[in-house]
């Protein structure tokens, strides 16, 4: 499971893994695609230390979250998502953060887990039922 965006090289991994080894079936999920994630979530821009993934870490660990850093920390680049295939976020973003953080709360996080979790869930069960490749 991929959180954010970052990890390009993992989609030709995947295909040249699943490619070479009849008997390996890997995959990829993207949890950001759940579609009722977007009732939830009030800004958009979300990509890395933002609403969804500040909401999900004030669910799961609160205490590890820098809640009075977060209202400094709303930063989006001046630049589309893709401009992460040439350059870090590192010298993308002043803040280290793509999104707004300070939208963040742990009752979100909450809802955006059951979501995900039901979403991941159903994208595995029907992803892994298309490749069998003897139906192919």
């Amino acid at each position: 499971m991929l959180g954010h965006g970052g990890i390009f090289v993992s989609g030709p991994a995947i295909r040249e893994l699943n490619a070479l080894y009849d008997d390996l079936k890997v995959i990829k999920v993207e949890y950001f695609g759940a579609p009722k994630a977007s009732e939830i979530i009030e800004m958009p821009d979300n990509l890395h230390a933002c609403e969804i993934e500040t909401s999900l870490m004030l669910y799961y660990r609160e205490d590890l979250v820098k809640k009075d850093k977060a209202k400094d920390a709303d930063f989006v680049p001046d630049c589309p998502r893709d401009f992460l295939n040439y350059k870090s976020l590192v010298k993308l973003s002043k803040t280290g953060t793509w999104g707004y953080p300070s939208y963040g709360t742990k009752e979100k996080g909450e809802k955006l887990h059951k979501i995900y979790v039901d979403y991941m869930a159903k994208y595995i069960e029907e992803t892994f039922e298309k490749m069998d490749y003897k139906k192919w």
